[in-house]
């Protein structure tokens, strides 16, 4: 008789990497944030760029989803969105986030705490011309976290704006920055015995990092 598997014995052995806290101490822990994406791109992980977002509302309810890493400016990783989407709504109340990259393919994970901040419009514009037509309309024709009575009217929308052949950034489309003061680093080890590394700001600079127990 085949037994059905069980979710509480469902175990990945983790013993890719290591990670040792020389690996981090030293260094802008933006740069090896950059390095660990670009060694997932480079080894083919699944959505390399995407990281889970964490904001909370007013009422201090917390909602969380994924967004994409597109670029690193001033050394602060970006995403962009509908500044009057849900999203945008709760960082515009309380800009503090968290942030979370997971490759499992890769065994690691980097979790960020911060604060957002717009980036300057000019790099807003220049992003939103660098995407496909369709990806620009698309942006454009939703009203991102509303409402809606169905798809009919978006996709007329979108239509409306393709005919355009050039769209120009809506104002209440962007980019975020977001300023860290936490990063911990994590490598899957065998037995559960994980290695973390974690780097705070202190005063406004990088202090020493920091071996977790796991």
């Amino acid at each position: 008789m085949v037994r059905e598997k069980h979710i509480a014995n469902n175990r990945e052995v983790y013993d890719l990497y290591e990670l040792n806290i020389e690996d981090i101490q030293g260094k802008d822990p933006m740069s090896v944030l950059k390095t660990w994406v670009e060694f997932a791109m480079e080894n083919n992980a699944l959505e390399p760029t995407a990281f889970s977002l964490a904001t909370s509302s007013i009422s201090g309810d917390p909602n969380v989803r994924t967004v994409l890493l597109k670029d690193f400016w001033e050394g602060k990783p970006v995403f962009y969105t509908n500044y009057h989407s849900q999203k945008g709504q709760e960082i515009k109340a309380n800009p503090k986030v968290g942030v979370n990259f997971f490759w499992p393919q890769l065994q690691r994970q980097v979790r960020i705490k911060g604060t957002v901040i717009k980036v300057p419009t000019e790099l807003s514009d220049a992003y939103f011309a660098s995407r496909p037509l369709q990806s620009q309309a698309g942006a454009a024709a939703s009203p991102q976290s509303q409402v809606i009575d169905g798809k009919e009217a978006l996709l007329n929308k979108e239509l409306e704006l393709l005919n355009q052949k050039i769209i120009t950034r809506p104002a209440n489309w962007g980019g975020y920055a977001i300023d860290a003061n936490y990063v911990e680093f994590w490598q899957g080890r065998p037995s559960r015995l994980h290695d973390r590394v974690v780097v705070e700001k202190v005063n406004g600079s990088w202090d020493k990092a920091k071996r977790l127990a796991p």
